[in-house]
């Protein structure tokens, strides 16, 4: 993804990341706002550069969420932790980390996370 970030630093530690795999899925109408009306799951592979982590814990897997509208163009990451890994901004409203967080936490994102899940 072209608003995709190049290193993300989250505490005191700095990371690289590589998309692996990505699914889409509509999001139910009950539950859409903001325009979003689809949501991706992106498995990454992150690389965490940090000398205090045991050797052979360094890359992660995992996912991150991002909010489609109807062209399938990105809206915002999906929740807080989504937002640190692309340069892309959020809707600028007051309601949308409230709604990206509770679609973060739903059936939803958990059953999409499952069509990317490396353990699968």
């Amino acid at each position: 993804m072209a608003t995709a970030r190049a290193k993300v630093t989250i505490g005191g530690s700095t990371s690289s990341f590589e998309f692996l795999e990505a699914a889409t899925a509509p999001i139910p109408e009950e539950v859409r706002q903001f325009g979003g009306e689809e949501l991706m799951v992106l498995l990454i592979a992150e690389t965490i550069d940090d000398p205090d982590i045991e050797e052979g814990f360094e890359t992660v897997q995992g996912p991150v969420y991002v909010v489609l509208d109807a062209d399938g163009q990105p809206l915002g990451p999906l929740g807080t932790f989504s937002q640190n890994y692309f340069d892309l901004q959020p809707p600028d409203d007051p309601g949308w980390t409230e709604w990206a967080d509770g679609v973060d936490d739903s059936d939803v994102a958990y059953d999409l996370f499952g069509c990317v899940n490396p353990n699968r």
